[in-house]
């Protein structure tokens, strides 16, 4: 009894911690004092979006698509963001939207969005982070095993497996950024 509970609670563990991580990319700061970015505003482009989402249709424009990723960012920058910070300007070029294919979904693939991004300054326009690629997967709890293949499946709905890959990916670029002040 004492081992199948150890094991149990090590596989929750493991689940927890994974859950818990969100892709955080290195980025090398201009400033020569690195302090904390507060969000002034973001400007975010899709216009060379490439878009995948191989048997699943989505229905989502450009448009909306730039507006969704502009308001997560702006979202998790408020929770987040210093409010002494210096205030900065956020531009996104999305590179690519990535939903997961169902059979990959069921096997532990993941959604994700892929950018390239820079920072600048906001009264001055200087660089304060130069244009730098940045990956964020689908905000997502899943279990590993036979239990998240059928999780994965139940939740296959392509609308929240969109918003998903885009909270995380605004999560992931400002865990970031606030990554970058303390280098």
């Amino acid at each position: 009894m004492t081992m199948c509970f150890r094991r149990s609670f090590l596989v929750l563990a493991t689940v927890a911690l994974v859950a818990a991580c969100t892709n955080v990319t290195t980025l090398s700061r201009a400033d020569t004092n690195p302090r904390q970015l507060k969000l002034n505003d973001v400007n975010v482009d899709a216009s060379g979006l490439e878009l995948v989402a191989e048997g699943r249709t989505i229905t989502k424009t450009r448009a909306e698509l730039e507006q969704d990723l502009a308001d997560a960012i702006r979202r998790i920058a408020s929770e987040r963001s210093d409010p002494d910070g210096a205030p900065a300007d956020i531009n996104v070029t999305v590179d690519k939207l990535y939903l997961v294919p169902l059979v990959e979904r069921a096997v532990a693939g993941n959604s994700y969005v892929e950018s390239t991004i820079s920072v600048t300054d906001a009264a001055s326009g200087a660089i304060i982070v130069a244009p730098t690629t940045v990956k964020g997967n689908a905000d997502t709890l899943r279990a590993i095993g036979a239990l998240g293949a059928v999780g994965a499946l139940l939740n296959a709905d392509v609308e929240t497996d969109y918003q998903n890959a885009i909270k995380g990916y605004a999560k992931s670029l400002i865990a970031s950024l606030q990554a970058s002040a303390a280098n």
